[in-house]
């Protein structure tokens, strides 16, 4: 899902040119940046699971507070007022604030949670293995 929340980011720079792309892009991955700070906090939770999913082992069990629809308005509005603050260019602190909450609607709309639940049953996840081996680039 990582280029969805690049692509959210490279478009709003048509909407907000003065605004630097880092912080256009720095929006809509927000989310995916604060995760690890607050795994290691022990504020969310995640387990290796082999096989979880295509890409990657492990299994987020518990992340509401980067993930969540309230914590994503939580943390746009900050980083939002925190560039107004720094910038004052209005057009940029409402592209940030919808890059941030653009994360959640992303994931929401592909959440990795559904293909961990399709790997899991037997049949499918043989299938993708396959597919796996033959098309090895897609």
């Amino acid at each position: 899902m990582f280029i969805g929340h690049f692509a959210i980011g490279f478009a709003a720079k048509k909407f907000a040119p003065r605004t630097s792309l880092a912080a256009l892009l720095a929006a809509p991955l927000l989310s995916d940046m604060l995760w690890p700070v607050l795994l290691l906090l022990g504020w969310e939770r995640a387990r290796i699971d082999p096989g979880n999913t295509r890409f990657t082992p492990i299994d987020l069990t518990y992340y509401p507070w980067s993930h969540s629809l309230l914590m994503c308005i939580v943390w746009a509005s900050t980083f939002a007022l925190i560039y107004y603050w720094i910038a004052g260019y209005l057009p940029g602190t409402i592209a940030i604030w919808i890059g941030v909450v653009s994360h959640w609607i992303l994931d929401w709309v592909n959440p990795p949670s559904r293909y961990a639940a399709l790997s899991r049953r037997g049949s499918l996840r043989s299938r993708t293995v396959e597919l796996d081996r033959r098309y090895p680039c897609c």
